[in-house]
């Protein structure tokens, strides 16, 4: 059964006796839920996924922001196709210029004489806290400092060339920096058909497929990526191949709306609640009560440790040995360990 914020608020709610909500109303409740949500997604590394910045030529299949949300395949954002638009525009900023909807349209362009130069910035998704590693065809790529990168080559960041590298820190809170800025398009699958599900992966995978009908719901290889992905139909499958990984923690799924799901298991999900309880009782005014707010902050505490400790657990896990009795004779088998050019973690 899956936890909704309707449930965690009235939940809240019933256990501090005010569903009337004549002392603490829901949309206080809310917030304090959505911080501890926030919060304990950032303290546990809970939530790891994964996002490409492509090493493609900028694109758009909307031309707002908001419209992504709605998507069944999400390009990116633009509201122009040539940098001259920017002048004669009705509004101060501009998102572009991108001049195709769809990967398989650069051919087009480059035959055309449409530029396909690629930028060496991308925009992380809000939800991104943390960097775990990023790979550029399957290859590890630094982390730097514009500073260090600059004292390497001081036209970094217009030196064309494979990415090795990457900095987190000088062109916004959420933007990512190629570096060099890549000079090969990332390979992409090809499209048949203008629009419906993926029903043919042949192209993608050589496993064999299951069932005779219906959609595909798992690729080896591929999952559902981001907060807006929770579940469902591959929408778009990416090649690692001359592309840019980037793999990172972030925040857990928006719950905004009453029917938004808490993407933490039901069990964890009930943690938010002692945070909320605790941020209402130790407010001034109606209804304070510093004692139990202390008591409900405790238990908040106690169980962030407590799932903290579960995932280092998780993540050091022994690795099992099937066959012959390996442990009793040569003693436990080593703890894995991620190889040392894996990459190293980056904060905004």
């Amino acid at each position: 059964m899956a936890t909704t914020l309707a449930d965690l608020s009235a939940a809240v709610l019933r256990r501090l006796g005010d569903e009337a909500q004549s002392v603490w109303a829901r949309a206080e409740v809310e917030l304090h839920l959505r911080t501890a949500y926030k919060q304990l997604a950032m303290a546990t590394r809970i939530f790891w996924d994964q996002v490409f910045a492509e090493n493609l030529p900028p694109g758009f299949s909307c031309t707002q922001g908001w419209e992504t949300a709605y998507e069944t395949f999400t390009y990116g954002v633009a509201q122009m196709t040539f940098e001259e638009e920017r002048r004669t525009a009705d509004w101060d900023s501009m998102t572009g210029p991108a001049t195709h909807t769809c990967p398989d349209e650069i051919a087009f362009l480059s035959g055309i004489g449409a530029s396909t130069a690629m930028s060496a910035t991308a925009e992380l998704p809000d939800t991104v806290y943390e960097i775990d590693r990023a790979a550029w065809d399957e290859r590890t790529m630094e982390a730097t400092t514009p500073q260090r990168a600059a004292r390497l080559d001081s036209r970094y960041q217009l030196t064309a060339g494979e990415p090795y590298a990457y900095t987190f820190r000088q062109d916004g809170i959420r933007t990512f920096r190629k570096i060099r800025v890549p000079n090969v398009q990332a390979d992409t699958y090809t499209t048949t058909g203008s629009w419906g599900l993926l029903r043919e992966p042949a192209d993608i995978t050589s496993v064999s497929i299951t069932g005779t009908w219906g959609i595909a719901r798992r690729l080896p290889g591929h999952f559902a990526m981001g907060w807006d992905s929770p579940w469902g139909a591959p929408r778009r499958v990416y090649r690692s191949t001359k592309n840019v990984r980037i793999d990172h923690w972030r925040e857990g799924r928006t719950m905004r709306a009453a029917d938004d799901v808490c993407e933490l298991p039901d069990h964890y999900a009930r943690y938010l609640r002692d945070y909320a309880q605790a941020r209402c009782l130790g407010r001034k005014g109606t209804g304070q009560d510093v004692r139990l707010a202390a008591y409900y902050d405790q238990r908040w505490v106690r169980n962030v440790d407590r799932l903290k400790a579960r995932v280092a657990r998780t993540a050091h896990a022994h690795m099992g040995v099937l066959g012959a009795d390996v442990a009793a004779r040569d003693g436990m088998p080593p703890r894995p360990k991620l190889p040392w050019q894996y990459g190293q973690r980056t904060r905004p």
